[in-house]
């Protein structure tokens, strides 16, 4: 099922940016789909890598019930070691230093918040 989504980037610097994901009737997504079900932003350049968040709105598979996941994905052809924070309007907000994500892979927390502290919309952001 397709969900309806916006995801935007502003570049800040040549090694960083913020990337911005709705997630418009949040409660509505997290009703119609099931643990382990993932939504990916769209994907914002930063220093010749590739970066997306991706959102677990019942949790990934080791999360516990009424949690919701965030990753930060690493998109690109290489490995990275990055600083970044996400943060969720009137909810969490979470940082890494030097995390190092293989390429393909992501990372974040499983039990970042309770999905029924999300607003009406999740509204995301991740600097990157």
């Amino acid at each position: 099922m397709a969900f309806n989504t916006s995801s935007w980037s502003v570049k800040e610097d040549v090694n960083k940016a913020k990337l911005k994901f709705e997630i418009p009737s949040f409660s509505d997504v997290v009703g119609n789909t099931i643990k382990g079900q993932m939504i990916n932003s769209k994907h914002v350049d930063v220093g010749g890598s590739k970066f997306a968040l991706r959102i677990y709105p019942n949790g990934d598979q080791k999360a516990a019930k009424g949690m919701l996941s965030a990753y930060l994905l690493n998109e690109s052809n290489h490995d990275v070691v990055v600083d970044y924070t996400i943060s969720v309007e009137g909810g969490k907000e979470k940082s890494a230093e030097s995390a190092k994500i293989e390429k393909g892979s992501g990372w974040g927390w499983m039990n970042f918040m309770r999905a029924s502290e999300v607003g009406t919309d999740l509204k995301a952001t991740v600097e990157v």
